[in-house]
């Protein structure tokens, strides 16, 4: 399986017409991966597989990284925010 991950959702809508005009089938050829622009990609056809970002923790842990620079600290470890 192959996948293609374009960031921006107006492009991953220009992507996925291109390919379409490529005669690319997705997600059959060639999934295509995004992040979640809502009110769109749910009704989207043919159905994109889309990246849901938690902005609530990851504005926590660039404040709590920040905290520890600003006292001269190191970060302990690498900070996984779940998409």
């Amino acid at each position: 399986m192959r996948a293609l991950i374009v960031i921006s959702g107006d492009t991953a809508l220009e992507v996925c017409a291109l390919l379409r005009a490529r005669a690319i089938r997705i997600p059959d050829d060639l999934s295509l991966v995004t992040r979640d622009f809502s009110g769109v990609a749910e009704f989207w056809n043919p159905p994109l597989t889309v990246m849901r970002t938690d902005y609530n923790a990851l504005s926590v842990s660039a404040l709590d990284l920040l905290a520890h620079l600003v006292r001269g600290e190191r970060p302990s470890a690498d900070v996984a925010i779940p998409g």
